[in-house]
């Protein structure tokens, strides 16, 4: 059996600890494995994991960013800054750290993709405006006027916020007077 040096013991004493959910004995064992080496972007994520599981977020995201900057080539550092960034309701940050991971082709790059891509529809479909949500009532009620009781009622199904004005009193009414003259 080859010798194993005391920095991989920690590391995976430290990984061991993390998944028995032993946060506080985890850090101490990354940090004492970090404390006689260089930092690797093993021993860097696992104390950013590590920290993030122990609610410092800050710290977490030093760690990343330590990561980057040390190990700007691995998506490791990309994915758990942007993650954590997401954590700190700081979306467009994490959008523009992928973005970065992206345009300098790391390896992994696939999977930053996929989080950028997902980041991204998120952050789209919140800042969408439904442009009958801020129209008057009124104006809702002759466009709606327009579709047939068929159409209103598939369309009062959709999640969407334009469609909780619809109510039963409003599709009789519309079905009563017709669509304007």
């Amino acid at each position: 059996m080859p010798h194993r040096t005391p920095v991989a013991e920690l590391q995976e004493l430290a990984e061991a600890q993390y998944k028995r959910r032993d946060f506080a004995a985890a850090l101490r064992s990354v940090n004492e494995a970090l404390s006689s080496t260089v930092p690797s972007v093993r021993l860097l994520d696992t104390r950013a994991a590590t920290y993030e599981k122990l609610g410092d977020t800050k710290l977490a995201l030093k760690d990343a960013y330590a990561c980057l900057k040390m190990y700007d080539d691995d998506v490791t550092g990309y994915l758990r800054a942007g993650k954590l960034l997401q954590m700190m309701g700081k979306s467009s940050a994490a959008l523009r750290l992928y973005e970065r991971g992206i345009d300098r082709k790391i390896k992994g790059m696939d999977s930053l993709r996929r989080m950028h891509d997902k980041l991204s529809r998120r952050v789209t479909a919140a800042s969408a405006v439904d442009p009958l949500a801020i129209l008057p009532l009124e104006l809702v009620q002759m466009i709606l006027s327009y579709l047939s009781f068929r159409q209103i009622v598939s369309v009062a199904f959709q999640p969407f916020a334009i469609f909780e004005l619809i109510r039963p009193e409003h599709v009789c009414a519309l079905r009563r007077s017709g669509p304007p003259s």
